[in-house]
């Protein structure tokens, strides 16, 4: 994963700590990753499918993590 879709990722769960996901702006998750909404829009259709990817990555990191275990 890019270091830009990381950024956005990390901001997403920043803002989601506050705030329901509906509740979230793209122009205020990009004021927070640093970024303009055309970055926003070269890695994400939108702001599901970048919670679509963030959950993605929590479950693939724990699923190498268990396999570290076994």
């Amino acid at each position: 994963m890019t270091e830009t879709k990381e950024n956005f990722i990390t901001a997403f769960w920043q803002l989601y700590q506050d705030k329901p996901v509906q509740k979230i702006s793209i122009r205020e998750l990009c004021a927070t990753a640093g970024y303009n909404r055309t970055t926003f829009y070269d890695h994400f259709r939108d702001i599901y499918d970048l919670l679509e990817q963030a959950i993605y990555q929590i479950l693939e990191a724990q699923e190498l993590s268990a396999g570290k275990r076994s």
